[in-house]
C-alpha cells in the first residue's frame, strides 16, 4: 500500500511540476510576439544582434481585426488545457485500468474516423500538413490522441494474443493491421514525426510483450526500410535529412532554426540569462512556444534548470516502468510500460532535434511545449499510468 501511495505522489507531483513550468515558458517564450505592434516589434528586434541578419524581416502573428493578439493569448489557451487535463488526469486515475479493455475496440475504432476526419471542411492545414480539426472554439490533432488510443489497443491485443507473439512472426503479421492503418494515415497528411513515433511505439511494446529480439529486428528492418521509402517521397522530409547529414551543403535557410536553438543553448550557460529576458525567442527562434521551447528554457534558464527537467523527466518515466515491471497482470504491465515509452520517445525525439541529434520532426516536448492536444492526451496517459500505479496488488472488485 505505502509503495503505490508513493508512486503516485510522485507521478502526480512530477507532472504538475513540468506542466506549471511549461505554462510558465509558453507566457516567456510567447508574450513577445503577441504582444507588440508589428512596426514597435521590427524596431525592438533590429536593436538585437541577428546571426544572420533577417530577424527583423520575420512577421509578427497575423492581427485579429486590425488589432494585435493579447500578451496571454497562449499562456490563457494553454492554462486552460492544463486545468482540462488536470480534469482527464484525475478521471483516467479513478477509472480501474481492467474496463479499458472493453474500451480498446470502439475507441480505436473512433479515433480511426477521428483521423479520417482531417480531410473533411473539418481540416487545417498548418505548415504544409493537414494534421488539425478546426472547431469553432478550438483545434486538435487527432494524432495525439491516436497516440494514447494505440497503446491501450496493443495492450488489450498482445494480452490476448500473447502466445501467438512470442512464437510465431508470420502469424503476428495480422495483428499489425490497426497500427498499420493509424500510421499510414498520419504518413499522409503528412506528419512523418509523429507516424515515426507510432512505429518505434508499437516496436517497442511489441518487444515488451514478450517477441523474440530476432522477430523484433526483422520487423524493425521492414519498418525502417518503409519509412524509408516514404522519407524519400516527402521533398520536405528528404531536405531535413539531407541538411542534417550533410549540414556543409546545406542551405542556410534549412540549418536556421537549429542555429537559433544552438545559440539560445549557448547563451543560457550555468544560470541562464534570467526568465523572460531571454533575445532569441524575438523572431530569431522560429516555434519557440511549442516545438523549441527546450531552447528557451536552456537560455533564460540555463544548464542548472534543464539538468532538473530532464531529471524530473527521467524519474516521471522510471517511475511508469516500475509500476509496468510490479503490476500482477499483463495487461496492466503492458498499459503502463506503453505509456511510459510513449513519454519517453516524445522527450527524447523533441530534446534529440532541438540539440541537433536528429533531423527536424515537429514533435513538442510532452507537459511542457504549447498545444492542448499533446498536453490533453500525455495528461489522460499519465491518469491511466496512476491508476495502475494506485492497483499494484490487485484491483479490488466491488
Amino acid at each position: 500500500m505505502n509503495r503505490s501511495v508513493h508512486l503516485t505522489t510522485l507521478i502526480t507531483a512530477l507532472t504538475a511540476a513540468l506542466v506549471l513550468l511549461g505554462v510558465v515558458m509558453v507566457y516567456s517564450s510567447s508574450a513577445f510576439q503577441t504582444g507588440r505592434s508589428p512596426r514597435t516589434a521590427a524596431i525592438e528586434v533590429q536593436q538585437v544582434d541577428s546571426p544572420l541578419g533577417s530577424a527583423s524581416r520575420l512577421p509578427l502573428l497575423p492581427r485579429a481585426h486590425g488589432r494585435a493578439y493579447s500578451t496571454l493569448l497562449f499562456f490563457s489557451k494553454q492554462m486552460l488545457w492544463a486545468v482540462i487535463g488536470l480534469i482527464a488526469l484525475l478521471a483516467a486515475s479513478c477509472i480501474d485500468y481492467p474496463k479499458w479493455k472493453t474500451l480498446a475496440r470502439p475507441l480505436t475504432l473512433g479515433v480511426l474516423g477521428f483521423l479520417l476526419l482531417v480531410w473533411t471542411p473539418l481540416g487545417k492545414k498548418t505548415s504544409g500538413a493537414t494534421s488539425w480539426i478546426a472547431l469553432r472554439w478550438f483545434t486538435i490533432q487527432p494524432a495525439e490522441l491516436a497516440r494514447i488510443v494505440l497503446v491501450v489497443f496493443l495492450a488489450d491485443l498482445f494480452t490476448r494474443k500473447q502466445d501467438t507473439i512470442e512464437n510465431s512472426l508470420w502469424r503476428s503479421i495480422p495483428l499489425f493491421a490497426i497500427p498499420g492503418m493509424y500510421i499510414g494515415l498520419v504518413m499522409l497528411q503528412p506528419d512523418l514525426g509523429m507516424a515515426t513515433l507510432m512505429v518505434l511505439l508499437t516496436a517497442g511494446m511489441w518487444f515488451l510483450a514478450g517477441s523474440r529480439l530476432r522477430h523484433l529486428l526483422l520487423l524493425t528492418a521492414v519498418g525502417a526500410a518503409l519509412l524509408t521509402g516514404v522519407f524519400s517521397q516527402s521533398a520536405n522530409a528528404r531536405n531535413r535529412i539531407l541538411s542534417f547529414l550533410q549540414p556543409e551543403k546545406a542551405s542556410k535557410a534549412s540549418l536556421y532554426q537549429l542555429e537559433q536553438a544552438r545559440i539560445a543553448m549557448a547563451k543560457g550557460g550555468l544560470w541562464g540569462v534570467g526568465l523572460g529576458e531571454g533575445q532569441q525567442k524575438m523572431h530569431f527562434l522560429p516555434a519557440p512556444h511549442t516545438d523549441f521551447i527546450f531552447a528557451v528554457l536552456a537560455e533564460e534558464l540555463g544548464f542548472v534548470a534543464v539538468a532538473a527537467v530532464l531529471l524530473a523527466y527521467a524519474a516521471l518515466i522510471a517511475a511508469g516502468f516500475y509500476v509496468a515491471i510490479r503490476t500482477p497482470d499483463l495487461f496492466g504491465s503492458l498499459l503502463a510500460g506503453g505509456l511510459s515509452l510513449s513519454l519517453a520517445l516524445g522527450v527524447l525525439i523533441n530534446i534529440a532535434v532541438v540539440t541537433g541529434c536528429i533531423p527536424t520532426t515537429g514533435l513538442p516536448l510532452p507537459l511542457m511545449s504549447y498545444g492542448g492536444s499533446s498536453l490533453l492526451s500525455t495528461m489522460l496517459g499519465l491518469g491511466i499510468t496512476l491508476n495502475v500505479a494506485k492497483n499494484l496488488g490487485g484491483v479490488r472488485k466491488a
